[in-house]
């Protein structure tokens, strides 16, 4: 009988650690995600900055130079951002690939064990 609880036991702490890794991995997903978002916001700002800039540019003098510059910069912004929202598609995907249990949207993962004597399985949620 004390056979049966150890191997019980060993798969009860797998599971546990399992439970940690995956909130761990969706921890670090969303922190990613959000870093994302944050660049994306910061590429907008920026885009503005130099929007703007050209528009005084153009209300003040016709400086050539200062104005193709400007644009350039514009069409930068605009690249970087549509690379930036890829960035943020890409974690909201690690998101959801890390998704926790909940009532709402129970979500199980398979978990197997498996040994040189036998194969487990069981469905499990993360809280």
């Amino acid at each position: 009988m004390a056979r049966f609880v150890y191997r019980m036991q060993s798969i009860l702490n797998i599971k546990i650690q399992m439970e940690n890794q995956a909130k761990m991995e969706f921890g670090q997903a969303q922190r990613r995600l959000l870093e994302e978002e944050e660049r994306l916001e910061g590429l907008y700002n920026r885009k503005e900055f130099y929007l703007e800039e050209g528009r005084k540019l153009r209300m003040d003098s016709l400086k050539v130079l200062s104005l193709r510059d400007n644009e350039y910069a514009v069409a930068r912004m605009e690249e970087y951002i549509e690379a930036q929202k890829e960035a943020v598609r890409n974690a909201e995907l690690q998101v959801e690939e890390a998704r926790l249990w909940n009532a709402e949207e129970p979500y199980l993962y398979t978990l197997v064990l498996e040994t040189e004597d036998e194969v487990i399985t069981d469905c499990v949620g993360i809280r």
